[in-house]
């Protein structure tokens, strides 16, 4: 399968296009580069996990 820019505008479109066009569309990578940071936070010890204490 190619991917090509068209492609992916439209699919980026389809799924996200009431996310608007630039700006709306990086607010959510952020939002989802966000979340990722906070589970491999947890996953690493850095966080705690429902209340529990961290790894000493």
């Amino acid at each position: 399968m190619k991917v090509t820019i068209e492609g992916l505008e439209a699919y980026l479109f389809d799924h996200y296009g009431d996310y608007g066009e630039d700006q709306g569309l990086f607010m959510k990578l952020v939002k989802e580069i966000g979340e990722t940071a906070e589970v491999l936070n947890k996953k690493a010890g850095y966080k705690a996990i429902d209340n529990h204490d961290l790894k000493v």
